[in-house]
């Protein structure tokens, strides 16, 4: 069987495709380095050379039926003689730290814009607490800072965000409506690490 297409689809920079393996439930992609590129110290860029490879997986977005795609690689430790780091390299596709591409991340975070958490959560076969911290990671990243310039005047409010006592006190600019500041809980101090800030 002849298959055009994965490695545009599954590209991750300095890796190549080694094996992919199908089944109705799971898709694994095993990836090589690309020993036609050279390691580069994150730090100064400068050539370095690797010390110890690790096996490692981080999934990735649902591809056909199945709802688990996973991509192996291998991490490289790396020693750069310029400036003296060592470093753990991956694809930079990949969030190393929370085992996911980062296409998943903008995937999980557009489902929890239009759907309910559990709802977006069951999509991708995830936790809803794991589904909320990978939103919140995106929103973190791409949200710019509020503007605190020339505010008239200040709203706050106490939410409701799930069963029993959980609440959240959220600060807004009486005008634009903009969230200024979010934080659990809703005793009084919570707005004053608003205001100290």
């Amino acid at each position: 069987m002849n298959v055009r297409g994965l490695n545009r689809m599954f590209s991750f920079d300095g890796y190549r495709i080694d094996k992919v393996t199908f089944s109705p439930e799971i898709v694994q992609v095993q990836l090589r380095l690309d020993r036609r590129k050279r390691l580069r110290c994150p730090g100064c860029d400068g050539k370095v050379r690797s010390e110890i490879s690790e096996p490692r997986t981080a999934r990735d977005m649902p591809f056909g039926p199945a709802v688990y795609a996973l991509i192996m690689y291998p991490a490289i430790r790396i020693r750069c003689s310029h400036c003296r780091q060592q470093a753990w390299l991956s694809p930079p596709e990949i969030d190393s730290r929370r085992r996911v591409t980062l296409r998943l991340l903008r995937y999980a975070a557009l489902l929890a814009r239009d759907l309910p958490n559990t709802k977006a959560a069951a999509l991708l076969g995830v936790g809803d607490t794991r589904l909320r911290s990978w939103d919140k990671a995106v929103l973190a990243e791409h949200l710019p800072k509020p503007d605190l310039d020339n505010i008239q005047f200040l709203m706050i409010d106490e939410k409701a965000i799930g069963k029993g006592h959980d609440y959240v006190t959220v600060v807004l600019n009486g005008e634009s409506g903009e969230l200024l500041h979010c934080h659990e809980g809703k005793k009084r101090n919570r707005s004053r690490l608003f205001l100290i800030s």
